[in-house]
């Protein structure tokens, strides 16, 4: 478990081989975050949009996953309402 330790100046230094697996860079940025009483240091891409790029990407269309619920819950309604309608009629 690497170890780094405080300075009086409030400074540390990150472990080399921590660095070179998250590819922080000698001038690079970091986030750096409280999360449930911890500190959490994230790297920041030096293209964040390039880094972002294709994230979001499910493997289908969106809208078309949508029309098709939308066309099921139309056809559900639908038998509802004939269904009601049948009742009513005996």
């Amino acid at each position: 478990m690497p170890l780094a330790k405080m300075s009086a100046k409030g400074q540390m230094v990150i472990p080399a081989a921590l660095r070179e697996k998250c590819g922080i860079k000698p001038g690079g940025v970091v986030d750096i975050r409280e999360v449930d009483g911890k500190i959490v240091v994230f790297p920041v891409p030096d293209d964040p949009i390039a880094a972002a790029h294709g994230m979001l990407k499910t493997g289908g269309s969106l809208l078309r996953a949508l029309l098709e619920e939308h066309e099921e819950e139309c056809r559900r309604d639908e038998e509802r309402w004939r269904a009601r309608r049948a009742a009513e009629r005996e």
